[in-house]
């Protein structure tokens, strides 16, 4: 929302999508420098100027580690004796464009970039940086970003490379029932996985269809019954209040609740996300 955010009356600049390069480049702006404010808006005079997107944008396995050591007291955020979690960016953006999904916005497809995901070495390195700033011992790792399990082949990496660096190490991760098969869920039996956030989103084929994610029931029943079996704690979510829903569809994403096996359903109510095409048919 650049344009709605510079019109209030105390915001001059905003960095639209990935920020580490644009932001680099405003601050050189502002500062008089002659370059052009690449993946930014700004206003002078009242005025609102809209700039393209970036040329470049983050690799992932070459951007530095978060400052962490920047935090007074690091140990305050990870207070457990042995049972820390670390959240970490294992993607950025992602490869589908679900309807209600902030990744189906308009600004962020153009400025965002493309789909990046993150390898284990990098995530492990990560780990071991901030591990060796802190007393207290990190338990798992949290790499449940926008879409993770990306497909079959990084899985298999992955797997391999937290089996070899950090066998010890328990750790979550998010995908889709659409990628997801049972050779891949017996690598993440195998590789210490405790947690998979998978969405379903509605249990409606004409929702499903319209936001661009379908899901086979009679699959993800095998797949959930064979990830809750391997003690992986599984996270189905799903939205009520697709714009255009009926009854019927309501009903219908009831019976994939009750079908679908999980340690825990998330049910929220669709929040219309500006620049979707749900934002859109919520309009008219």
């Amino acid at each position: 929302l650049p344009e709605q955010t510079l019109r209030h009356p105390l915001i001059d600049a905003v960095v639209i999508g990935e920020g580490e390069n644009a932001l680099v480049t405003l601050i050189n702006y502002l500062e008089g420098k002659k370059v052009k404010p690449l993946g930014c808006g700004i206003k002078k005079k009242n005025k609102i100027y809209i700039f393209e997107q970036q040329k470049k944008f983050v690799d992932p396995e070459k951007i530095p580690m978060p400052a962490w050591d920047l935090f007074k007291n690091l140990n305050e955020y990870f207070p457990s004796k042995d049972n820390n979690i670390l959240p970490v960016i294992s993607s950025r953006g992602c490869p589908f464009k679900c309807a209600f999904c902030h990744n189906a916005n308009v600004n962020v497809r153009k400025y965002l970039g493309p789909y990046r995901v993150t390898s284990a070495n990098r995530i492990i390195d990560e780990y071991e940086f901030i591990q060796s700033k802190i007393k207290n011992k990190i338990g798992m790792i949290n790499a449940d970003s926008d879409y993770h399990l990306v497909s079959k082949d990084y899985l298999r990496n992955w797997c391999e490379t937290m089996k070899k660096r950090a066998p010890n190490i328990k750790w979550g991760t998010c995908g889709r029932y659409s990628s997801m098969d049972l050779e891949m869920v017996e690598m993440l039996k195998k590789s210490n996985c405790v947690e998979i956030n998978l969405g379903v989103e509605s249990g409606s084929k004409r929702i499903q269809e319209f936001n661009c994610k379908v899901i086979d029931l009679k699959k993800a029943m095998i797949i959930g019954r064979a990830l809750t079996k391997s003690k992986i704690f599984l996270i189905n979510t799903y939205i009520l209040g697709h714009p255009t829903e009926t009854l019927d569809d309501l009903k219908q994403t009831i019976r994939y609740i009750r079908k679908i096996p999980a340690s825990s359903n998330i049910v929220q109510i669709y929040r219309p996300i500006p620049g979707t095409p749900y934002y859109e048919l919520s309009v008219k």
